[in-house]
């Protein structure tokens, strides 16, 4: 069971396949078994899958200081996951919350990361705006209220069943830990304001059910680099929890920048 130690919280990852390095960051109150509950275990057998448990997530560290979940310490505790693994340069692929982890990683650190794989994780507004700061913290309250009434009334607005396993993975996470995320990112300017200065190439999955202008932003923030594709009738929660409805985009990207 691999992990690193950085600044007194333990980050837990897995290691799958050979072969080029990916790193997979989940979303929102998923970890690493998330990966398996999706389908995706040798999904991708021609690269080193480096999965990683978020701290508060998973079998990682959980720290009660606020501070601690800046995205900032998500971001650097990836960087200890890549120095550990010798890791010099990678593809970094997140879902969702995962998704912002990376765009500040490659904003940081542009050394580190060759590709970008953005997995629905960009809003049309960056998280310390009011409407996006509000949304969050809102959800916030509702995971410490209940989680189980946060995913229902999620899974209602789109329309879309959660897989039952991995419903069930969600509500085994520390709450408190998933509440902490979504305060705390709110204190960083991005990822819209960090798209359009990213260089490595980049994959952005869009979900189908988005106003057609914020599509059209986002397309235009991310400039000639990015290869975009939105999937038409999926919701943000069956983009991301829905393999087979990527695998093939991202195989492809996969063979593209990494030949």
């Amino acid at each position: 069971m691999p992990f690193v130690v950085r600044r007194g919280v333990r980050i837990h990852y897995e290691v799958e396949g050979e072969g080029p390095p990916v790193v997979n960051i989940p979303g929102l109150g998923g970890n690493t078994e998330s990966w398996s509950l999706m389908g995706n275990g040798g999904a991708f057998p021609h690269h080193r899958l480096v999965l990683v448990d978020p701290r508060g997530h998973g079998k990682s560290g959980k720290p009660k200081d606020r501070m601690a979940h800046r995205i900032e310490e998500y971001r650097d505790d990836v960087l200890a996951v890549l120095d550990a693994e010798h890791s010099a340069k990678t593809v970094v692929w997140g879902i969702s919350d995962g998704s912002k982890i990376g765009f500040a990683l490659a904003d940081a650190y542009p050394d580190r990361v060759s590709a970008l794989i953005d997995h629905d994780g960009v809003e049309g507004g960056d998280l310390c705006d009011p409407p996006e700061r509000e949304r969050r913290l809102s959800a916030a309250r509702m995971v410490r209220a209940k989680s189980e009434t946060f995913l229902r009334e999620l899974s209602a607005a789109e329309g879309y069943s959660i897989p039952t396993p991995l419903f069930n993975q969600f509500l085994s996470e520390d709450s408190e830990m998933v509440a902490l995320e979504l305060e705390e990112w709110t204190h960083w300017k991005g990822p819209t304001s960090v798209l359009p200065r990213l260089k490595p190439p980049l994959l952005m999955l869009l979900n189908g059910k988005r106003e057609q202008s914020e599509i059209s932003r986002l397309r235009r923030l991310a400039g000639e680099q990015a290869e975009t594709h939105v999937l038409p009738d999926a919701g943000h929660m069956k983009i991301c929890m829905e393999p087979y409805l990527t695998r093939s985009l991202i195989r492809g990207f996969l063979s593209r920048v990494q030949p």
